[in-house]
């Protein structure tokens, strides 16, 4: 078997990133409860691209996150 679980993560990240985006795009934010935790998606104003996260122990960079968060967050805006 040849799988490349470097590339299938990085093709899911990257398919998290532009949907996120899309969303950010139209709503500048989301701010929400995930897993009972407040939640805080923006894109940075300084460059208009970095989506920054705070949820948690998390306040970084969204591609920073470990992968499951990044789904979490990721399920959680595509259900808007």
């Amino acid at each position: 078997m040849n799988t490349r679980f470097s590339e299938a993560a990085s093709a899911l990240t990257e398919q998290m990133l532009r949907q996120i985006t899309s969303y950010l795009l139209i709503n500048q934010a989301f701010s929400q409860e995930i897993n009972y935790t407040p939640c805080v998606v923006k894109m940075l104003e300084d460059d208009n691209s970095t989506i920054w996260i705070k949820w948690g122990p998390y306040d970084c960079e969204f591609s920073d996150l470990p992968l499951r968060a990044m789904a979490t967050i990721a399920d959680n805006i595509s259900d808007k």
